[in-house]
């Protein structure tokens, strides 16, 4: 179960994670919400134009970091503005 504090710690890696990923990846993202049915933390893709589209490879360390802390039935997800093509 994810309590408040906890979600507030996963919200503070995720803007660090940005940062982190803005300077390498040129990818821009941020926290958007918590399914408890899926256990999936939800990334929204910014969409920022002539910025690189977010992919699972860039969250990849967010989402060992919150396995670590939460367990390995935690996952993390991307939401896109837009469906993205195949």
């Amino acid at each position: 179960m994810i309590y408040k504090a906890d979600l507030e710690q996963v919200i503070d890696w995720t803007k660090e994670h940005s940062e982190y990923c803005s300077k390498i990846w040129s990818v821009d993202f941020d926290f958007e919400k918590y399914d408890s049915e899926v256990q999936t933390f939800y990334i929204r893709d910014l969409q920022i134009n002539g910025r690189e589209e977010l992919q699972f490879r860039h969250l990849f360390e967010l989402e060992e970091k919150i396995q670590s802390k939460f367990g390995k039935r935690y996952r993390v997800g991307i939401i896109y503005e837009e469906i993205p093509p195949e």
